[in-house]
């Protein structure tokens, strides 16, 4: 091996070594975590103290951005899914997913869905006009 391959080697391991440091020490990093038994992953913001409910996202139509959404009702508490990321809010009685479209995109261009999940496990869309 030259000098240089030697070289090159070292500066990634240490490039690698600050990212994992780095990371470990920021405490906006994202938990991310794999349900027992799934094939997705759930990726959970710092938790956000408020009491949204389903009368909070009244406004919700077909076409809006996750960034119009973030900007009437605050950021999302975390991201769930494997290739079509799903976004979604924690509320007083349930749990609020967002679908967007292009589906494997993470840009949330245009909202195409709205669905509550409710703590026995049964679902409500929400009509979207």
């Amino acid at each position: 091996m030259n000098k240089l391959s030697k070289k090159l080697i070292c500066l990634f391991l240490l490039i690698t070594l600050c990212f994992v440091a780095g990371c470990a020490q920021n405490n906006n990093s994202l938990d991310i975590s794999m349900p027992e038994g799934g094939n997705t992953s759930t990726m959970f913001y710092n938790e956000i103290n408020r009491a949204l409910t389903e009368e909070d996202f009244a406004f919700l139509r077909r076409g809006l951005s996750l960034e119009e959404i973030v900007a009437l009702v605050g950021k999302h508490d975390g991201i769930v899914g494997f290739n079509i990321l799903t976004p979604f809010y924690i509320l007083t009685d349930g749990k609020l997913f967002l679908g967007f479209y292009p589906p494997f995109s993470a840009t949330f261009e245009s909202l195409i869905s709205a669905t509550i999940e409710y703590p026995d496990g049964s679902t409500r869309t929400i009509d979207l006009e």
